[in-house]
């Protein structure tokens, strides 16, 4: 089989979906630590509770224009959620 330029291995997919599952359970994490719901999520985000959900399962790619809504309602930082930073990193420079 001949893959065009833009095509991706296989295994590269695999990784993509490792790390939107890593990024997603990120969220998933801060969501229960600040007791919200993924209703409460999904009407800061103007998104569906469905949409929500298939994000932080790692389903769905967190869309970059979101990123930052979320880490503002989460108090963490998009470099924390990417796994650039901690959240502890994030809090001692006052960002998060």
């Amino acid at each position: 089989m001949v893959r065009t330029k833009n095509e991706q291995s296989p295994a590269s997919v695999r990784e993509i979906g490792k790390e939107e599952a890593k990024i997603g359970g990120k969220i998933r994490k801060l969501i229960r630590a600040q007791k919200l719901t993924y209703n409460d999520v999904a009407a800061f985000l103007d998104m569906t509770e469905a949409n929500v959900k298939q994000m932080v399962q790692g389903r769905t790619a967190v869309q970059w224009v979101k990123l930052s809504k979320i880490a503002k309602l989460l108090r963490t930082t998009p470099n924390a959620l990417l796994g650039f930073q901690s959240d502890d990193e994030s809090k001692k420079r006052g960002e998060g």
